[in-house]
């Protein structure tokens, strides 16, 4: 596919228009949320070629990027937002080929939108990024990105923008599982908590301090107390 964009075919106003001087961007990530079995192709002439709608990339589950308009112009991509940090004229849209009902499992299209994010993170070491659902008003006008739960969508973003550490986990450290999953409260294991297992050996992951008494492995083995982690 040649990549195309789409200032280069249509007027300002024909989905996009010039962006304001002297924003600071954050990302949305949407998902395209079409027809079961679309096309790549059909969803990117879709937004290429709309008067209405329009994105800065739009990924495939293959993992293949197109991006369809340069920083300098506002995709029409989100809609009425609750914080204006959010609105088009603030943001870069990403879409992901997905349509709720297929495969969530779509590891290349995520290492894709990953590769996309940190592109920018170089610049702005303070980006934020946000799920399209999370910043559209009023609350449930939108579901996508369809593919992310909360959860992972937050783990994912934890981890792209590095913001979650490694920790050296101790051999013996008994790993508990807990009813909120990104948010451990309690300072001592109740019948809320599960254990899940045993750690064999010291092992060093990647985790998310959450307080002084619990971390969050941030691979969704579990928690264990901090205690046991330096």
């Amino acid at each position: 596919m040649t990549e195309q964009y789409k200032n280069q075919i249509y007027k300002v106003g024909h989905g996009y228009n010039k962006r304001p001087k002297n924003r600071t961007l954050s990302i949305i990530v949407h998902s395209t949320n079409g027809k079961k079995g679309s096309s790549f192709e059909s969803e990117y002439l879709y937004l290429l070629n709309s008067k209405l709608v329009s994105a800065h990339y739009l990924i495939g589950k293959d993992g293949r990027i197109e991006q369809m308009l340069t920083d300098e112009y506002t995709a029409w991509h989100v809609g009425t937002v609750y914080d204006q940090k959010w609105s088009n004229s603030n943001s870069i849209g990403i879409e992901v080929h997905y349509t709720p009902g297929e495969n969530k499992y779509i590891p290349q299209a995520i290492a894709a939108l990953t590769d996309v994010v940190k592109s920018y993170l170089k610049s702005n070491s303070l980006l934020e990024v946000e799920m399209h659902r999370r910043v559209a008003a009023p609350k449930g006008r939108k579901i996508d990105p369809s593919f992310f739960s909360d959860s992972d969508f937050d783990i994912w973003r934890d981890i792209t923008l590095k913001t979650i550490k490694p920790f050296e986990i101790a051999k013996g450290t008994h790993v508990y599982t807990a009813p909120d999953s990104n948010a451990p409260k309690a300072h001592h294991i109740t019948n809320e908590y599960i254990e899940q297992g045993i750690i064999k050996e010291n092992v060093i992951v990647d985790a998310k301090r959450e307080n002084v008494h619990w971390l969050w492995l941030s691979d969704g083995v579990g928690f264990v107390e901090s205690r046991f982690a330096r």
